[in-house]
């Protein structure tokens, strides 16, 4: 499988309106402040259209291939609940006021 984040960009290029998205990613293969990155690059490149699928992987074989470690339940949804944290620190509005003087515009 492709990465995700170069589909989407493409899939937005193609189209106008429609939300893009990844269905669901597996958490534990990204590293929190990267996938936050990834995910406000990827979101700004579609213009607000991304919508953003993400699980604690329940496939061992998966990890064991890309070389990445299986941790126990509780692991893999507290690294879920740590790159939600990361996601919403990255994506909360800054409180400059140079921010706060945009409106977002319409969008179509």
């Amino acid at each position: 499988m492709g990465a995700p984040f170069p589909a989407v960009v493409a899939a937005a290029e193609a189209t106008e309106r429609p939300r893009v998205g990844t269905f669901v990613l597996n958490a534990g293969f990204w590293n929190p402040a990267l996938l936050a990155r990834e995910v406000a690059t990827v979101d700004a490149l579609t213009g607000g259209r991304l919508e953003l699928g993400l699980g604690t992987g329940y496939v061992k074989a998966e990890h064991d291939a890309a070389g990445l470690p299986w941790g126990a339940p509780g692991e893999r949804v507290d690294h879920l609940r740590r790159t939600v944290e990361e996601l919403g620190r990255c994506s909360a509005p800054r409180s400059t006021s140079r921010s706060r003087s945009r409106s977002p515009g319409p969008r179509s």
